[in-house]
């Protein structure tokens, strides 16, 4: 595979919180309708929403009773965990495309799966199964998700050339992956896509916890915000995406709302100027060193 993606939105618009709750149809509709018209990207998963009876979950469902009368989306990226059979691969990503009423799926998100980690990381039937998915167009690009668990995993991975570019967590709080293959992807000029734009999720936990899955201290997250303060951001949203938008190798950073305003307020900060100083970015980078991650 190369490593080249097609020209994703700076800014992907996350669907997890769309078709989870009927009521805010209407609202959904309003946000999906403007993120198309402002050719943004999406990011979602079949199993997203709920599940809703017949076969359906709540995300895709909403999401193609929209695409459905505004087909010319920007493009669609879809997690895929590839816990089944590497035979019902192709299978599996026709029901994803039918889930959504598109056409195809432009890049395919691999989550891990232990049981064929070493055919993710060195190559294998997994690798051939989407090379033929891409071969019929099904889909365009390949990107694995990465954790700190599968970094070295997916190190060998990337030295091989398996996959069109990687995805993880990537903002002010959390770089969660080994920094040796964050350096070894920017290096080698590997797309890289961030998860968690805002990580606010951190910000809520409570002083000597660690975020289950992450990893992080709530100390950790009350540092980073005490800087974003003193530095003069107007707020966590515009910090967040000057981090990400200035940083090396990033081609994209994927953020959900149900809220048009914040919805409005991400366009804006991804197409903002970067003024984020050095000193800046470099106090953030020194206290993810303070608070390393330790893999469980």
């Amino acid at each position: 595979m190369t490593a080249a993606l097609p020209q994703v939105s700076r800014f992907v618009f996350g669907t997890g919180d769309i078709g989870i709750n009927l009521a805010n149809e209407k609202q959904e509709r309003e946000l999906v309708e403007f993120a198309i018209e402002s050719r943004l990207w999406f990011h979602s998963a079949p199993f997203y929403g709920g599940w809703k009876g017949d076969g359906q979950f709540g995300t895709p469902m909403a999401l193609k009773k929209i695409f459905k009368v505004n087909k010319k989306i920007a493009g669609l990226i879809s997690k895929f965990s590839p816990a089944a059979p590497v035979e019902k691969f192709e299978e599996r990503i026709k029901q994803n495309i039918e889930a959504y009423g598109v056409e195809k799926i432009d890049v395919l998100q691999v989550t891990w799966d232990h049981d064929i980690s070493d055919d993710l990381a060195n190559g294998g039937p997994a690798s051939e199964a989407f090379r033929r998915c891409k071969e019929q167009g099904l889909i365009d690009k390949v990107i694995l998700d990465v954790i700190p668990e599968t970094s070295a995993a997916a190190r060998h991975a990337a030295e091989r050339g398996l996959f069109d570019g990687y995805i993880y967590y990537y903002c002010p709080v959390n770089i969660n992956v080994d920094p040796a293959l964050h350096a070894y992807l920017l290096r080698s000029k590997i797309p890289v896509l961030a998860l968690r734009t805002l990580g606010k999720v951190y910000l809520k936990q409570k002083p000597g916890s660690d975020f289950k899955h992450a990893y992080i201290k709530a100390e950790h997250a009350a540092e980073v915000y005490a800087l974003m303060q003193e530095s003069g951001y107007a707020s966590w949203l515009e910090f967040c995406m000057q981090f990400v938008m200035g940083s090396a190798g990033i081609h994209a950073t994927i953020g959900s709302t149900l809220s048009m305003d914040h919805l409005k307020a991400y366009l804006r900060a991804a197409a903002a100027p970067v003024t984020m100083t050095d000193e800046t970015r470099q106090k953030i980078f020194a206290l993810i060193r303070k608070y390393p991650y330790q893999v469980k």
